[in-house]
């Protein structure tokens, strides 16, 4: 059983990429301290959503919400 499935659907459009629309985020980024990113979930309107790993004791995976 796999527990996450490659987004296989139509992606955002690279040029809402900018300042007023989506922020850029690349595979490995660190968000502070506790996140590395590991892959994209989910886009919406104003925000995406990526897979992290929270690289403290815990090591579970997380949700970000970018807006």
């Amino acid at each position: 059983m796999r527990r996450f499935e490659r987004i296989t659907k139509a992606v955002e459009p690279v040029e809402e990429y900018r300042r007023g629309g989506y922020h850029p985020v690349h595979l490995h980024d660190s968000f502070g301290q506790n996140y590395e990113v590991v892959g994209k979930l989910a886009y919406g309107q104003s925000s995406t959503v990526w897979l992290a790993k929270d690289k403290t004791s815990t090591h579970q995976h997380v949700a970000l919400k970018i807006l």
